[in-house]
């Protein structure tokens, strides 16, 4: 704890003090989402966001939320296995991300740094979004009945499509 940055010693406790309603009274974070929680939260805070950039960050966590527990109740796997099976690529992705976006933040202003951040950009959209957003996309579909179940499918991969998002 005594090399851990102040942003991510406070992240857990923030984080289940902002979704404490959303969590059970039982939840138990693991390891892994502990570490999950504390770098985001700490690429929230580093991020140079908004304050009305955080709120919607939160509502759009909350709608996901939600769309994921009804996804879930009705057919647990279908939902999930996206996502475990991509959990490795997630972890890579957000990796990548945060490389490119430090070194877009890091490139002096010029052509060259518009296209550092259209790498980062590209880097999250394509690489991190799809696998983030398939148990989402898996929840709408169950979610929506037969009549969703067409639009909203995942690939092989376990991806959602980019046209999906």
């Amino acid at each position: 704890m005594k090399d851990t940055s102040p942003f991510r010693q406070l992240a857990v406790p923030e984080y289940l003090r902002t979704f404490e309603d959303l969590l059970s009274p039982t939840a138990e974070l693991s390891w892994f989402e502990r570490v999950l929680i504390e770098s985001t939260y700490e690429l929230v805070v580093l991020g140079r966001y908004e304050r009305n950039q955080l709120k919607a960050i939160e509502n759009t966590s909350r709608v996901a939320y939600r769309i994921l527990q009804d996804g879930a109740s009705r057919s647990f796997e279908a939902v999930v296995a996206p996502f475990v099976f991509n959990i490795e690529r997630v972890t890579r992705s957000l990796n990548r991300g945060w490389e490119s976006r430090k070194d877009a933040f890091e490139e002096p202003s010029g052509e060259k740094r518009v296209l550092a951040f259209l790498s980062f950009y590209k880097t999250l959209y394509e690489g991190i979004m799809p696998v983030l957003f398939a148990p989402i996309i898996a929840s709408m579909a169950i979610a929506g009945g037969k009549k969703t179940a067409k639009a909203y499918r995942i690939d092989q991969e376990g991806k959602a499509s980019l046209s999906q998002l």
